[in-house]
């Protein structure tokens, strides 16, 4: 039996670092994942759907590259389902694998085209391809190509299906050189006082056994979560902007996904605000509205992001966040080496929604916009470190 547990990550708390086979692993929640995955797979100026299963393809390849100590090959499958399992994203039956088939009675991309505004009737289950394409590729050393023939998100269908097609040309498997990043500098910048003790909220959250559950899924905080290797999400980002750049529209792709990490803070930290988990730890040490701010930063430094902190905030009005590590700005430098302009898209926007949420009432899609977030320096910029300046959108 091959099993994983909360005891296979390699914690880091000074650098909010969770890491499995080598690779920094980042949690991030159903919302925002298939939020990314609808502005990618929506998008007709690009092929957002190929950028997306191929992002997975080759970053599951490399995970389970590492991780593959299975000799015999009757054990191979179960070893793939326990690990899907395991990181959240539902499950896997592979025993059907020999007439080159699978299918899925569960998934996490699923339950988050189920959630809020996304809606679609068609198959949603692009990261599951890629990662059965990348896990058959590592373990059997196949290519071979996976499409989605029915999903458990249709009207009427009960599971999802898989047809997997062997001899698949294109993608070249290999690992990419990467640029070396210089450790993180130590910020000497002092935090802004608050009621929050973070370290402790820091401890504690990245310590929780969060693993899928009987149906491979990990239901904390009012959300889904899920463990994904930080190489995925720069993978899909940085192709995303690139093949946008080709038609013009670049600077809208990067908008895009400051949009989709607004909206990931605003839901996935609005379900944190109201769990049982923030009501036992964090709770009680809010004695005043701005703690709520500096509670749900202290959340955020323990989802693999890396180490944030704020250095200056006037309630109601503005932010200024530092982050000394993050994981957009090293893998712009470790892909695509040094920029001359900012690179953290996903953290600009979670800087506005968690004023937003904070800060604004009514339902949470109308929170949206009410702030202003910019990085005004930035590590793949050759800054020591990221800022973020929130302001209100007067």
């Amino acid at each position: 039996m091959f099993s994983f547990s909360q005891k296979d990550f390699v914690i880091d708390n000074k650098l909010g670092l969770k890491v499995l086979a080598g690779m920094n692993m980042v949690i991030h929640c159903h919302h925002y994942n298939a939020r990314l995955q609808r502005t990618l797979e929506q998008n007709h100026k690009i092929k957002g759907k190929e950028i997306f299963r191929n992002a997975a393809t080759i970053t599951y390849w490399e995970l389970l590259k590492e991780l593959n100590a299975v000799k015999r090959p009757s054990d191979k499958a179960q070893f793939i389902e326990n690990l899907y399992k395991f990181l959240g994203f539902g499950t896997l039956n592979l025993s059907s694998l020999e007439e080159d088939r699978a299918t899925s009675s569960s998934g996490h991309f699923v339950e988050g085209w189920n959630c809020g505004a996304l809606k679609t009737k068609g198959t949603v289950c692009t990261m599951t391809e890629g990662f059965l394409e990348g896990a058959i590729k590592a373990m059997y050393n196949l290519d071979v190509e996976v499409r989605e023939t029915c999903c458990a998100n249709q009207p009427g269908v009960e599971r999802c299906e898989f047809q997997i097609t062997r001899n698949k040309s294109g993608l070249n498997f290999h690992l990419a050189k990467k640029n070396k990043v210089c450790s993180p500098a130590r910020d000497n910048s002092t935090e802004a006082l608050s009621n929050i003790k973070a370290e402790t909220i820091i401890d504690a959250v990245m310590n929780m056994p969060l693993s899928g559950n009987n149906e491979g899924l990990i239901p904390a905080f009012n959300v889904y979560l899920a463990h994904t290797p930080q190489d995925f999400y720069n993978r899909v980002a940085l192709n995303f902007i690139a093949e946008m750049n080709k038609v013009g529209f670049g600077s809208i792709a990067k908008e895009m996904l400051v949009e989709d990490a607004e909206h990931c803070a605003l839901n996935t930290f609005g379900g944190v605000l109201e769990s049982e988990e923030w009501s036992a730890l964090v709770l009680p040490m809010v004695k005043e509205e701005k703690d709520n701010l500096f509670g749900l930063v202290a959340v955020a430094n323990a989802l693999g992001w890396g180490r944030c902190h704020i250095t200056e905030h006037t309630p109601y009005k503005t932010l200024t966040l530092h982050s000394s590590n993050g994981y957009e700005a090293y893998g712009h430098i470790e892909t695509k080496g040094y920029s001359d302009k900012p690179q953290c898209f996903m953290l600009r926007g979670v800087c506005a929604g968690l004023m937003g949420l904070v800060y604004e009432n009514g339902e949470l899609e109308d929170r949206s916009g009410k702030f202003l977030s910019r990085e005004s320096s930035c590590l793949a910029a050759r800054a020591h470190q990221c800022e973020f300046k929130v302001e209100r959108d007067e």
